[in-house]
């Protein structure tokens, strides 16, 4: 009976502490925007992949139209980038600030490559458009890399 009081209690321990805080994202304000902008782009992006890689039917309007959407909402989040306290800049490490000139490169080169997609999806090349979006993603992740825990 002790063993097995032992064993639930663990189990109790290991799924609590899985459900925790430790796990929370402390966010401020600024933070709280930013994630907010973020995850407001997830849907038009996704669904533009979907849309190249043949699992969503491509059609020129409406993927010129995500773009178009995209592009307008990967502005916004950038606007929030300001610290909002010491452990409250939810996933932002320190880097943005201490480095902003290379983190202004970082968004300017990401702009470029939604510009490119832009671009490429005017001219409805397929292969084009796949290439475009690897850069879009390379340029996320290239960015999470440096400036995101």
């Amino acid at each position: 009976m002790k063993l097995l009081s032992a064993i639930c209690l663990l189990s109790f321990c290991l799924i609590t502490s899985a459900c925790s805080s430790a796990d929370e994202v402390k966010r401020g304000p600024h933070s709280q925007a930013r994630h907010q902008g973020f995850t407001a782009m997830m849907p038009n992006y996704t669904k533009m992949v979907q849309m190249t890689n043949g699992n969503d039917g491509y059609q020129k309007a409406e993927f010129v139209q995500l773009v178009a959407q995209f592009e307008a909402e990967a502005q916004q989040p950038f606007t929030h980038f300001e610290q909002d306290g010491a452990g409250m800049n939810g996933k932002a490490k320190d880097a943005v600030w201490q480095n902003s000139a290379a983190f202004e490169q970082q968004q300017a080169a990401f702009f470029a490559s939604i510009s490119a997609l832009k671009d490429a999806a005017a001219h409805s090349n397929q292969d084009e458009i796949r290439a475009a979006i690897k850069q879009v993603d390379k340029q996320c992740m290239s960015c999470h890399a440096t400036y995101r825990d």
